[in-house]
């Protein structure tokens, strides 16, 4: 090109290639970069700012690292103009990023406008339905959890219960619809769907549905593109709110479902190598081997209680720490402990937390297993 004269020269780094910007030296792509009017008050205008971006592949749209695995953490949220969500997926080591969210305008029909909870309601509805195809498209992304995360009460009321005080038969029906569309996700993908309260202050969904001019949202650009400062994938950091329209047998099923995501702390062996269980128990049988040998015993029962032991220290130590002390106060009682009778079963060696209601719910599952057998 230079011998021919036909080499443009000029002194940026970078070069246009298809619309973008290339750097020679680094061997990268970029955006061109572009100013954005936020004055745009017509819809031919926005538009025109929106073609203003030339990102034909792609480029703006959210990754996740494969070597990881994930929280998706959907805020909820409704006002009287519209209802939708927003997504987030949160590592293990606490990064979280925006993934996706989607709107729908309020239903607009005279005397039979919606109300502000059955809105929130259609919120929730809207997420579960996209969620497949989301999770779909990250097929090779290790999905922990899925919380639904959202600041009406009553709502997260009519989910947990399955109820409704409402004589209403659209809230009924939406009620039903919600539990077979979180029971298809969790049939499909194998994840658990969780309920959570937050604040509506806190709540990343409520830029999305209440309206905001552009400098406001720039504003809040870092909330709404990372979520509230706590979000990660240890509930027990979250913020507490007491939920009084939960009867307390509901308090313990919730409550319940979120000590089960806890991450257990395997000491000198990562559960993570191991593809199953059972591989997991006979890897670790090895290691007690010699003290059978001594006093006597069965090297895989052990195993297996020692694992038992750990995940229970870690899921349940303020219960195993309550039910340890000699003087207990009926006052701070843990919710499990009352609502599932835990105790400390000195019977076993270890002695490992047990409760009446788990061992009679582990025997029906037995005769249950033997009846399809």
């Amino acid at each position: 090109m230079e011998a021919e004269g036909r080499l443009v020269e000029h002194n940026c780094i970078e070069e246009k290639v298809l619309g973008y910007r290339y750097n020679v030296n680094s061997d990268t792509l970029s955006l061109a970069p572009c100013t954005v009017e936020s004055a745009a008050d017509t819809k031919r205008k926005v538009l025109s700012q929106i073609s203003k971006v030339f990102d034909p592949l792609n480029f703006t749209l959210p990754a996740l690292n494969e070597q990881k695995t994930y929280g998706l953490h959907v805020f909820c949220n409704s006002s009287t103009e519209a209802y939708g969500f927003v997504m987030y997926a949160c590592s293990d080591d606490n990064q979280s990023s925006f993934l996706f969210a989607k709107s729908k305008l309020a239903p607009l029909r005279k005397g039979n406008e919606h109300s502000v909870p059955t809105l929130e309601l259609m919120g929730v509805i809207l997420a579960l339905k996209c969620l497949p195809t989301l999770m779909e498209t990250y097929r090779n992304i290790q999905f922990q959890f899925v919380n639904i995360c959202a600041d009406a009460k009553v709502v997260l009321n009519w989910i947990i219960t399955k109820e409704s005080k409402v004589k209403s038969k659209f809230i009924r029906n939406r009620i039903l619809e919600v539990d077979y569309l979180k029971n298809e996700i969790v049939k499909e993908f194998k994840v658990p769907v969780k309920y959570n309260y937050v604040h509506t202050e806190q709540n990343p969904a409520d830029l999305l549905t209440r309206g905001l001019s552009y400098n406001k949202f720039l504003e809040n650009r870092k909330f709404w593109l990372e979520g509230p400062e706590w979000l990660n994938n240890n509930f027990e950091r979250w913020p507490k709110y007491p939920f009084m329209s939960l009867s307390p047998q509901h308090k313990g099923k919730v409550n319940v479902n979120y000590v089960q995501i806890v991450k257990v702390n395997t000491g000198f062996l990562n559960i993570n190598k191991f593809s199953s269980y059972e591989r997991l128990v006979k890897f670790t049988s090895y290691f007690f081997r010699p003290l059978c040998k001594v006093k006597g015993g069965d090297p895989r029962e052990r195993a297996k209680k020692y694992w038992i032991e750990i995940a229970q220290s870690e899921c349940f130590s303020k219960e195993i720490e309550f039910l340890k002390k000699e003087v207990k106060s009926e006052q701070n009682v843990p919710s499990l402990v009352s609502n599932l009778n835990l105790f400390i079963d000195e019977d076993l060696e270890e002695g490992l937390l047990s409760a009446y209601i788990l061992t009679i719910m582990f025997i029906i599952l037995c005769c249950f297993q033997k009846c399809i057998n």
